[in-house]
C-alpha cells in the first residue's frame, strides 16, 4: 500500500506541486485578513484561517505540511522550503491549537533530516531552524494560551492539569486502571 501511494505521488509530482503552493498561498495569504482570527481562551485572537475554529486551522495547516513535506522529499534542501515549513509552524501556533505542535516539529525535523547530507549544515539549520521556531512561539498567541491556562486554575488540581486543560487528570486515571488491570 505504502508503495502504491508513494508511486501515485511520483507519478504526479507536478499536481502535488500545484497543490503544495495552493494550500501555502491560501494560509499565508488568510494570515492577513482580520476575518481569519476570531477571541477564544480567554479573549485573545487565534487564527481560524478560512475553516472556521482554531483546530480545524491547525488540522489543515498539518495536512498541506505534510503535503509541502511529499513535494520536498523528492527535491533537493532549500531555504524557500525550509521558510515555508516556519510559516505553517508560526500559523499552528497562532491557532493556539497545542496537540499540533509536535506535529508540525516533526514533518520539520523530517525535511532537515532527508534533505540536508552535509553533517555541519545539518547542524546549522536545525540551530537555525530551533531559534526560529522558539522565535515564532514566544511571538504568537499560543504564549497567551499557556498564560491564560497556567493562570486559571479555578477547575483543575494542578499546573499541569491547568495547561492540559484537564486532560492529564484524565490520563493520571486512565494509566493507574491499565496498570492495575491484568493487560
Amino acid at each position: 500500500v505504502r508503495n502504491t501511494i508513494s508511486g501515485a505521488f511520483l507519478t504526479n509530482k507536478r499536481s502535488l506541486k500545484i497543490a503544495t503552493y495552493i494550500t501555502f498561498l491560501i494560509t499565508f495569504i488568510s494570515l492577513f485578513f482580520g476575518s481569519s482570527y476570531k477571541p477564544v481562551w480567554g479573549g485573545d485572537e487565534y487564527f481560524i484561517g478560512f475553516v472556521g475554529s482554531t483546530h480545524a486551522a491547525a488540522a489543515s495547516i498539518c495536512l498541506a505540511a505534510a503535503l509541502l513535506l511529499l513535494y520536498t522529499l523528492m527535491s533537493e534542501f532549500s531555504w524557500y522550503h525550509l521558510a515555508m515549513f516556519l510559516l505553517y509552524a508560526f500559523a499552528i501556533f497562532e491557532t493556539g491549537a497545542r496537540t499540533f505542535i509536535i506535529p508540525i516539529v516533526i514533518i520539520i525535523a523530517f525535511y532537515l533530516k532527508d534533505n540536508i547530507r552535509s553533517i555541519t549544515k545539518k547542524v546549522f539549520i536545525y540551530a537555525v531552524s530551533a531559534t526560529v521556531i522558539l522565535y515564532i512561539l514566544i511571538n504568537s498567541s499560543m504564549v497567551g494560551k499557556f498564560y491564560f491556562l497556567s493562570s486559571n486554575q479555578s477547575n483543575t488540581v494542578d499546573k499541569i492539569a491547568s495547561l492540559t486543560s484537564g486532560r492529564s487528570v484524565f490520563w493520571e486515571i486512565d494509566l493507574a486502571a491499565f496498570m492495575e488491570s491484568d493487560c
